[in-house]
C-alpha cells in the first residue's frame, strides 16, 4: 500500500498509503528499518482534519496564543516551532497557515513530506533524488513572488541561510527546529554556521512545545468507560514563547553572547515566558494531571510543583472580569493606604513588584496589559502606577501618554519599573510623563524607597 519495496529488507524505506475508515480517509506514513530479529515497521496516522483545526483549540493558554497570532501577522520575519518529533510542530505550523490565508496572499510549502492538503495554498514535495531538496526548492521559491513561505524543517547551514535570507527580505517564514527549549534555538542557529547578527536582525520568535495528554471532561480524572479508566483523552499543547519582535530585544540578543545570561534576562523581562510556567497554568486549571506536566518540563511531580497545583481535582481559576485570559485586573489588597496599580504582562514580575511593596501597607491591584491597565486606572484612579514598557499590544509609552491625556490620571505618579535600560528609552519614556524609571532586574528595597519618595513629593505639594 505505501509503495515500498517488499523484497528489499536491508535497507530502511519510507512510503505514504492511504486508509479509509467507516466516512473517514487517513493518511498513513510509513517507515521500515532492518533490526537483528527482521524488519520493525511504525506507522504515522496523518488525519487531514488536523491541517484546518483552529489555532485556538490546541489547547494554548489565551495570552501565549495571542502572542502567536500577533507573531503570524507580521509581514517579515522568520518564526520558529521547536520541539521534539512528534510534539505537534506541524499541526501548529498549520494551524497558524489556516489563519493566514486570504485571496490575494501567496503562500508556499516546502515539506518533506507534504502532510496534509491545504486550499489555497502551493505545497511543494522535496525530493533529494530528484535533486529538489530544500535549499533548491526554496531558491526557486524565492522567485515566485511569495508573501508567506513555510520550510518543513530546518536542517542545514544551507537551508538555513536561505530562509534567514527570505525573513530579511519581505517574507514572513515560519519554520521546524529541533531544540529542547526556546532560547536554546539560539545556541542551535549559531551552531549551523548563522551568524548572531542575522539572528537578532530576522528572528521575530520561537515557539518550544510538547503534548501532554488531556484530563477526561466525561469523568474529570477518575477514570471512565469514556477514557478506559485512564482518567485521560485527547491531548493538549503546552509552550513557551521566546518573543523577539521588539527592537530593544533583538539589540540585547545581537549584543549578549551567552545565551544563559540573554535566557534569564529575557524570563525577568516578559519577552520568555516558560514551559514550567505554562505547566503550572494547565494545572491550576485542571487540564492535566501533575505526572504528565512533570514528565514534560523536567520537573518533580512532586517536589517542583507547589502543593495547591498537586490538587487530584481541577482548582478553578479566579475570572472576575469575565475575560478569556489567565490573568486579568487583580483585585487590591485589602490593606489601607495609597492605590498602587501594578501593569506588566509577566506574572512573575508583578509577583515580585507586589511582594516588595506588600509590607508597606498599600493596597495593591494589578493588571496583565496596557488596556486593561487604562480601564483599571479610569474606572478608580490609583495614587501610584508601576509601569512595564515592553508589553504585547500597548506598549508603556502608549500608556503614559493616555494616562497623562486623561484629567483623572494626569497627575497620577508613575515609575517606569523595565528591562530596557537604554538611555534612549529613559528620555523617551520621562518625554512621556513618567516620574522615574527602575531598570530590572531591581533591588526590592530601592523600589520601596523610590515608591516612598514619590508619595512624600505628593504629599509635601
Amino acid at each position: 500500500m505505501a509503495r515500498l519495496d517488499i523484497a528489499d529488507r536491508r535497507r530502511p524505506q519510507d512510503g505514504r498509503a492511504k486508509l479509509r475508515v467507516g466516512e473517514r480517509e487517513l493518511g498513513l506514513r510509513v517507515s521500515t528499518v532492518p533490526t537483528s530479529f527482521g524488519e520493525k515497521a511504525v506507522l504515522r496516522i496523518l488525519d487531514p482534519r488536523q491541517a484546518e483545526v483552529p489555532l485556538a483549540s490546541l489547547g494554548f493558554r489565551p495570552d501565549l496564543l495571542k502572542t502567536m497570532e500577533r507573531l503570524s501577522s507580521i509581514p517579515q520575519g522568520l518564526l520558529l516551532v521547536t520541539g521534539p518529533t512528534g510534539s505537534g510542530k506541524t499541526t501548529t505550523l498549520y494551524s497558524l497557515l489556516a489563519g493566514l490565508r486570504a485571496d490575494g496572499v501567496n503562500i508556499t510549502t516546502v515539506e518533506d513530506p507534504v502532510e496534509y492538503r491545504m486550499a489555497g495554498v502551493n505545497q511543494i514535495q522535496v525530493s533529494d533524488k530528484a535533486g529538489m531538496g530544500f535549499a533548491s526548492i526554496l531558491r526557486s521559491v524565492l522567485r515566485q513572488d511569495p508573501d508567506i513561505i513555510l520550510v518543513g524543517e530546518i536542517r542545514d547551514r544551507e537551508t538555513a541561510d536561505i530562509a534567514f535570507q527570505a525573513a530579511m527580505t519581505g517574507h514572513l517564514v515560519l519554520s521546524t527546529l529541533h531544540t529542547n527549549d526556546a532560547t536554546a534555538t539560539i545556541d542551535r542557529l549559531l551552531d549551523m554556521g548563522v551568524e548572531r547578527f542575522r539572528i537578532a536582525s530576522a528572528l521575530i520568535g520561537v515557539v518550544s512545545q510538547r503534548l501532554v495528554r488531556r484530563r477526561c471532561a466525561a469523568c474529570g480524572g477518575s477514570g471512565c468507560e469514556s477514557c478506559s479508566g485512564s482518567g485521560l483523552r485527547g491531548r493538549l499543547a503546552l509552550a513557551e514563547i521566546l518573543d523577539l519582535s521588539e527592537p530593544a530585544v533583538r539589540r540585547r540578543l545581537s549584543g549578549e553572547t551567552e545565551t544563559a545570561a540573554f535566557a534569564e534576562m529575557a524570563r525577568r523581562a516578559g519577552w520568555l515566558r516558560t514551559l514550567e510556567e505554562d505547566a503550572k497554568y494547565h494545572l491550576l486549571r485542571g487540564d492535566t494531571k501533575v505526572d504528565e506536566a512533570a514528565s514534560v518540563v523536567g520537573m518533580s511531580a512532586r517536589d517542583d510543583i507547589p502543593a495547591r497545583l498537586q490538587s487530584p481535582e481541577p482548582v478553578p481559576v479566579d475570572d472576575p472580569m469575565g475575560m478569556d485570559v489567565p490573568l486579568t485586573v487583580r483585585p487590591a489588597s485589602r490593606a489601607t493606604g495609597a492605590k498602587v496599580l501594578i501593569v506588566d504582562d509577566n506574572p512573575d514580575n508583578r509577583n515580585l513588584m507586589a511582594a516588595s511593596l506588600a509590607a508597606d501597607g498599600y493596597a495593591l491591584s494589578e493588571a496583565p496589559s496596557g488596556e486593561e491597565a487604562l480601564s483599571a486606572a479610569w474606572a478608580d484612579p490609583p495614587d501610584l502606577v508601576l509601569l512595564d514598557l515592553m508589553m504585547p499590544g500597548m506598549d508603556g509609552f502608549a500608556v503614559l501618554k493616555r494616562l497623562r491625556a486623561a484629567p483623572a490620571t494626569a497627575t497620577v505618579p508613575v515609575i517606569v519599573v523595565t528591562a530596557v535600560g537604554e538611555a534612549e528609552a529613559q528620555v523617551q519614556a520621562l518625554q512621556c510623563g513618567a516620574d522615574d524609571y527602575l531598570a530590572k532586574p531591581f533591588d526590592p528595597r530601592i523600589l520601596r524607597a523610590r515608591a516612598a519618595a514619590l508619595f512624600r513629593r505628593k504629599t509635601a505639594v
